[in-house]
């Protein structure tokens, strides 16, 4: 006899319910089956509390499907199970993902303590994975501080160290990140063969989604910075196919974000702004930081389309998620007839030193494709859609324009904007200020190890 019945169900002998359905979650879990995963894993930890490498196996699966609080809650679970087990890589590694939750949710002081405390996981550690995740969060800290040479040696380090410990995704991230790195310096020569190395990198088998994912995220965004947008849509494309293969929500919404600009340049301006609409809607309850983002593109959409009304409250949303709105808020300005003030809007935010230096993933190609933002300075009055190939009927504003009544939420003075927009400095996790003492705790914390 192979089983018994037990309340309807068959149950092998010597074998707990719980248990089964750990092993059922566990083996949803290696086929990407994140909503049945997520399922069985409840359940058998309401059986009984599930142990750390299960917890966070739950969290990638909260994750993947969009459960922004059991992700986080499976997190702090996982890293307390971790920690009093002596794993101290994997409890670092639980901290540092609650910080890169925290940011993304624009939860900068929180988002500080994780990453302390996963130095303080990481503290005389042997060396690992997790010490090169740390000098990789360092790295956007010391950027947004503008130590762009201290940044390189953090992002060459982590490189190393991921090289050393055999992290091929952590690897993916610290050239990602030196691609980015180029980008907002300016010294963009060495930028294509970076991007390549990463997505080859992020290409090889059992890389982890969450690496896999952000690297073909930033590598879309820095291609269009550059403003290849033949690589951008080609890396579109792949970032799609593997978001939908692998059923990760979050990253799928980048992707059909980017497939919304892409819509926009070619013109296609009523599927763009249904994409944005919708991505932004799902960004807004698991990454706000995105979602910003997402709000400053739809601005630029609804201008082409004479919507302008509708482009001023996607401004109010933008910058209320800490966005400046660029280069749509120019755009915006000179459809309701005020030329000077897109003239001055856009010197503006090409003259803050901040703008050069904004970080994280995706948002790097908004602050560094400065080029497409130059026309607001030109005395010539500039076409406000991409092309003459471009039906000016789709594209262009309809009606009289009017001067604008008021950009950005009530009456937020551009000031306070900036300061809003500062709190998107990826992983400077306090109000956007560069603090040096601060910089050096965390650099002590994540650069004392053990080889």
């Amino acid at each position: 006899m192979e089983g018994t019945r037990c309340s309807g169900e068959w149950q092998t002998p010597g074998v707990s319910k719980g248990d089964e359905l750990v092993e059922d979650a566990r083996a949803a879990f290696a086929r990407g089956r994140w909503s049945a995963a997520r399922s069985a894993f409840v359940d058998a930890d309401a059986d009984q509390p599930l142990g750390a490498d299960d917890l966070e196996q739950l969290a990638w699966s909260c994750c993947w499907i969009g459960d922004a609080a059991g992700f986080l809650n499976a997190l702090e679970r996982a890293e307390l199970a971790f920690s009093g087990a002596g794993v101290r890589a994997g409890a670092a590694r639980m901290a540092l993902e609650q910080a890169r939750h925290h940011v993304t949710m624009l939860d900068g002081v929180v988002a500080l303590t994780c990453y302390v405390r996963a130095t303080e996981h990481l503290s005389d550690a042997p060396e690992c994975a997790e010490h090169a995740q740390a000098l990789w969060s360092l790295s956007f800290t010391l950027m947004a501080g503008g130590e762009f040479a201290e940044a390189r040696a953090a992002l060459l380090e982590a490189r190393s160290i991921a090289r050393r410990v055999g992290s091929p995704g952590t690897e993916a991230m610290a050239v990602q990140g030196l691609a980015h790195l180029e980008v907002s310096t300016g010294e963009v020569g060495d930028v294509l063969a970076l991007v390549d190395e990463a997505a080859a990198l992020a290409m090889r088998p059992g890389v982890p989604p969450v690496d896999a994912g952000f690297v073909y995220c930033a590598v879309i965004a820095i291609c269009r910075a550059l403003g290849d947008w033949g690589r951008a849509t080609e890396w579109t494309k792949v970032a799609t196919r593997y978001c939908e293969r692998e059923s990760i929500a979050g990253y799928t919404g980048l992707c059909r974000f980017h497939q919304g600009e892409i819509d926009r340049l070619h013109g296609q301006l009523a599927d763009a702004e249904q994409r944005v609409v919708d991505v932004c809607e799902e960004l807004l309850r698991i990454n706000r930081y995105s979602a910003g983002w997402g709000y400053s593109e739809l601005v630029e959409i609804r201008v082409r389309r004479g919507d302008l009304d509708g482009a001023e409250d996607a401004l109010a949303q933008a910058v209320a998620l800490g966005d400046d709105g660029q280069p749509g808020r120019g755009r915006l300005l000179l459809a309701r007839g005020d030329a000077a003030a897109a003239a001055r809007s856009l010197n503006r935010s090409l003259a803050d030193p901040a703008t050069s230096r904004r970080s994280g993933g995706s948002s790097c190609s908004r602050c560094t494709s400065r080029p497409a933002w130059r026309w607001a300075t030109s005395r010539r009055r500039p076409r406000l859609w991409p092309s003459s190939r471009t039906s000016p009927s789709a594209s262009a504003p309809t009606g009289r324009l009017r001067r604008r009544r008021s950009l950005g939420a009530g009456s937020r003075s551009i000031g306070a904007m900036w300061r809003l927009r500062s709190s998107r400095c990826g992983m400077a996790f306090a109000s956007g200020v560069s603090s040096r003492p601060r910089t050096k705790l965390l650099r002590r914390g994540c650069c004392s190890r053990r080889r």
